[in-house]
């Protein structure tokens, strides 16, 4: 129960700062409100996640292969939107499996 809530908070965190970030070149509410549930949604997945590999490493992959969709969708719209998700997806997932992980 304590990771889930360290994993929740931990995505907020994550998607409250993305969503400041993706604000400057998109003003769409509906795509910002995914991002920010999309975070959300890692933070309460990752704690469930068994891969048997360190946790940066976890952090890395979950956080970019669940990320996959959004990169796809941008890919035809704004090249700057996929470098800013391509490096953040990472990121934001290696900083909410630390958490998970430190806290519990």
């Amino acid at each position: 129960m304590m990771a889930l809530s360290i994993g929740i908070a931990a995505g907020m965190i994550a998607a409250i700062i993305e969503v400041a970030l993706v604000r400057t070149y998109q003003k769409n509410k509906v795509i910002l409100t995914a991002i920010g549930v999309h975070w959300v949604a890692i933070g309460l997945l990752m704690p469930f996640v068994e891969l048997g590999v360190s946790i940066w490493l976890k952090g890395a992959l979950v956080g970019v292969i669940l990320t996959i969709p959004f990169i796809i969708l941008e890919t035809e719209k704004s090249r700057n939107a996929v470098i800013h998700i391509s490096i953040f997806a990472p990121i934001w997932g290696i900083f909410i499996a630390y958490s998970c992980d430190y806290f519990v």
